[in-house]
């Protein structure tokens, strides 16, 4: 009798325990929520490592021969590697590794370090650098500077300001400053004057190169002391340089000044970018291979002062900043985001998160209009929350982000979670119904259908689960939604076997449903409620007598010390369990037994623990009490307002929906008697529709990943080899003004050439001929349906000037740049490029098929 009475008290105080868990569970729920990382998808790229070398005034043939061939034979036994692959150009070697989805990137970059330090490279060459990501890819941050300042401020602005503040950030791997002036010291030498003296150039700037040095010069010791010696002779300004001796007439020095005028000047663009036809200084950021868009792209504007539609002034309010600083010391000038593909991100992130929610609120009216009972649909629409909530603790723990594949899977799931609840709250019900109390109902209802629930869980769980061993590209691309799916529907159990139970037998002692009784105690509550918040109103009275009758701390005490040992109140807690519950501990020795002498001493250990967690249930409970009799008073008005409301708005949809289904009921028996009189018939009709729907199964085309519209794409223009930067730009300019005459065309941002050190990447080389015209659309949600149109015009308008080429590039945010590409492998450049040609030709016959182009380019003359 007394085990019994044990057992009833203990699952009196449960509900209070479960609620505390579901509550803690829900707090590190939102938690891990706020430390997720945001992806547009998993990463569908292999992390990349690039080693770049440099071969001044070196052929395309020797940079392969003296510097990209020993460097592949090198590397190519580095661990992990997928793929290994290099474009060697004038005077650049960029040679781009590929490793395996999960490779330690900080171990692999020691490896390739030391294989790179065993090559020989020729002594013209430059140390070959590792850059920690694919320069093929496009930038996150495309910034532009432009304004009433000189286009030499504006470069240095950029260089000297902006590219060392950002540079340090985490997860940035590179900053690339692009456009404006360099300055340079220009020596422009009288060569009448130095053949009057018998002095040649080169012995000029061999001089220079002399004079223009700091050398260590070893130490230098003196009694006690011991020097460093350095020798310090760098040029601090031009009146330095014009001092230096190039040469003697006799006894006397021949000065530079002499013979030819230093003054400052501005190096020859390689590269001119344009803002809606306004030049400027182009800033492109990269990211480290491992590091997260979103959350680079974030710090970056944060420390530049940016906000997600520009420049905070932009609102009126007082910028910050690294653009605080600019407008203070350069006034005019003005800072744009070109490119920005994170806001993209959150963007698409925000539509499926959106999406879910609003899946959930039709799940829950779908449940309402079956159900008709406001608080049976309240108890099984919790579930969907905490479910959700319960599951982002997983995935923070396993590393999976919040992408469309991760959130499509949540919102795949939304619709499961609640399977289990219902079943669960109506085998309650139907307890309830066959005369149970409400925790017999409660406990009963819930362990008849247990194992069921729990079967049909694992069942789907096994469905989804082993995707997660799947390797490659589709194991890649389905292992977060799997694992998502997986960990909701394992949530959605949880809260299905514990929270609902609890819900639902708080709701029946609410409608006056005896609880049980308890020597010496009967608890139960007499009247029954109608709407919600005299549900919250009984319950605040429920938590009002429990607190008059239980809420002493002994209580609480003594209440924690069952909750740990399972035992009798009545039982004496200090004596061993022998004593108390003979039989329990007398296996393997009767009352003398092992068991016995361990707990007597442990018995001082056991009673301290039991004192120190009692006192923290004793607490928890005591203050969740007290919250619910303060807050159910204060709610009870308005949620029985709300309850009310509800129920007038949603009772005309309710007679709309009574009638359909009576409708239903009564036809579908006549339907389905005149199916079964016409079995041939309709045996033939769903013969036809399958063998037309296998008709159509080859002709639905087969995809990755669908295009992805951002409201940006890039117009490349290529002039023929050898035209010079002036000139690509003078053609560039009416593009750019056709393009800005579009309606939906917001910006255009213009780059003409290219660095000479390769900065364009390895997969497009690109010189003077070539331009590419960024176009940014306004309305991103109308330019999602205009985008498409836009560039069909576009395409229309450029074939009206003569000899320009033009390929429409959409950004990239994966690996690959464009649907279909064709590799070509052999040793002969000259045979390679006749193959080329002719898979271009015959690719240009293939319909649906544009912008195709081959890598293989015509060097400059």
């Amino acid at each position: 009798m007394k085990n019994s009475t044990a057992d009833l008290r203990i699952s009196i105080r449960r509900p209070v325990t479960v609620a505390m868990i579901f509550m803690g569970a829900v707090v590190f729920g939102m938690k891990s929520y706020q430390e997720l990382a945001l992806n547009l998808m998993p990463e569908l790229s292999y992390p990349t490592l690039t080693v770049r070398s440099e071969y001044p005034e070196a052929a395309p043939e020797e940079v392969e021969s003296f510097v990209s061939r020993p460097l592949e034979e090198a590397l190519s036994t580095v661990s992990n590697l997928v793929e290994i692959r290099s474009v060697s150009s004038a005077g650049l070697s960029e040679i781009v590794l590929e490793f395996w989805w999960g490779t330690d990137m900080d171990l692999v970059s020691l490896d390739v370090r030391e294989k790179m330090d065993r090559v020989f490279l020729p002594e013209e060459g430059n140390r070959p650098t590792i850059l920690r990501y694919n320069p093929a890819l496009d930038p996150i941050l495309r910034l532009g500077i432009y304004g009433d300042q000189d286009l030499v401020v504006l470069r240095r602005l950029a260089e000297k300001e902006l590219k060392p503040d950002v540079e340090g950030l985490p997860g940035v791997a590179s900053v690339k400053v692009k456009g404006g002036l360099e300055e340079e010291v220009l020596v422009e030498v009288n060569e009448a004057r130095l053949a009057l003296l018998n002095i040649n150039v080169e012995q000029v700037a061999q001089r220079l190169w002399q004079e223009n040095i700091n050398l260590a010069g070893g130490s230098l010791k003196e009694g006690k002391a011991e020097y460093l010696v350095r020798t310090l002779n760098e040029f601090v300004d031009l009146k330095d340089i014009g001092e230096v001796v190039v040469g003697r007439k006799g006894e006397a020095e021949v000065k530079l000044k002499d013979v030819a005028t230093v003054r400052w000047g501005q190096k020859e663009q390689d590269v001119i970018t344009r803002i809606n036809g306004l030049e400027s200084v182009e800033v492109e950021i990269y990211k480290e291979a491992d590091s997260n868009t979103v959350m680079v792209a974030d710090k970056v504007k944060e420390v530049l002062g940016l906000t997600e539609s520009g420049p905070s002034r932009a609102k009126g309010s007082r910028p910050s900043g690294l653009l605080e600083r600019f407008m203070e010391d350069y006034p005019g000038v003005e800072l744009k985001l070109i490119s920005d593909p994170s806001r993209f991100i959150k963007r698409a992130i925000g539509e499926v998160r959106s999406t879910a929610f609003y899946g959930g609120i039709l799940a829950l009216l779908v449940l309402f209009f079956f159900l008709r009972d406001l608080k049976s649909t309240a108890i099984i629409g919790v579930s969907i929350p905490v479910s959700i909530l319960v599951t982002f603790i997983p995935m923070f723990l396993f590393g999976v982000s919040l992408n469309l594949m991760s959130l499509g899977g949540l919102a795949l799931g939304i619709g499961m979670l609640v399977d289990n609840s219902i079943v669960v709250l109506e085998s309650i019900f139907r307890c309830r119904e066959e005369g149970d109390g409400v925790l017999e109902a409660s406990n009963r209802g819930t362990g008849e259908v247990a194992a069921a629930i729990t079967a049909s869980t694992f069942t789907t769980v096994a469905v989804f689960f082993p995707i997660v061993f799947v390797k490659g590209i589709a194991g890649q691309l389905f292992n977060d939604l799997a694992l998502t799916v997986t960990f909701s529907l394992l949530a959605s159990l949880l809260v299905a076997l514990y929270l609902i139970p609890m819900l639902a037998s708080r709701r029946a002692r609410s409608e006056g449903v005896p609880v049980g009784s308890v020597p010496g105690k009967t608890v139960f509550v007499p009247r029954k409620v109608e709407g919600l918040g005299e549900l919250v109103g009984t319950d605040v009275k429920n938590a009002v007598r429990w607190l008059g009758e239980n809420g002493r701390p002994d209580r609480w005490l003594r209440e924690a010390g069952i909750y740990l040992t399972g035992r009798s109140p009545s039982a004496d807690l200090s004596s061993p369990p022998s004593a108390a519950e003979p039989g329990r501990a007398s296996a393997g020795g009767g009352t003398n037994g092992w068991l016995l002498r361990f707990y007597g001493v442990l018995h001082p250990l056991f009673e301290a623990l039991r004192f120190v967690l009692g006192c923290l249930f004793g607490l928890l409970q005591g203050a969740l009490a007290f919250v619910v009799v303060l807050g159910g008073r204060s709610l009870a008005p308005l949620l029985t307002l709300c309850a009310r409301v509800s129920m007038a708005l949603l009772a005309p949809f309710l007679f709309v929906f009574e009638r359909i289904l009576q409708t239903a009921s009564r036809v579908y028996p006549r339907a389905l008697g005149r199916v079964l009189r016409w079995r041939a018939g309709v045996i033939l009709v769903c013969a036809a529709l399958f063998l037309h729907s296998l008709y159509l199964v080859p002709r639905l085309g087969t995809e990755l990943i669908p295009r992805i519209h951002q409201g940006q794409f890039t117009i490349r223009i290529e002039q023929p080899a050898g035209t010079p930067l002036e000139e690509t730009s003078r053609d560039a300019a009416p593009i750019e003004a056709m393009v800005l005459e579009e309606d939906f065309v917001e910006t255009v941002f213009s780059e003409i050439g290219s660095e000479p050190s390769g900065e364009g990447g390895v997969e497009e080389q690109r010189g003077e001929n070539t331009a590419e015209l960024t176009v940014t659309m306004k309305d991103i949600g109308r330019a999602v349906h205009e985008e498409d149109l836009l560039i069909d015009r576009l395409r229309r308008g450029l074939s009206d000037f003569v000899g320009v080429q033009a390929k429409f590039l959409l950004p990239t945010l994966f690996s690959f740049k464009t649907p279909v590409e064709v590799e070509i492998e052999g040793n002969d450049l000259e045979e390679l490029r006749r193959v080329s040609s002719r898979v271009e030709e015959a690719m240009h016959e293939i319909t649906g098929l544009a912008d195709i182009r081959r890598s293989a380019k015509v060097g400059n003359p």
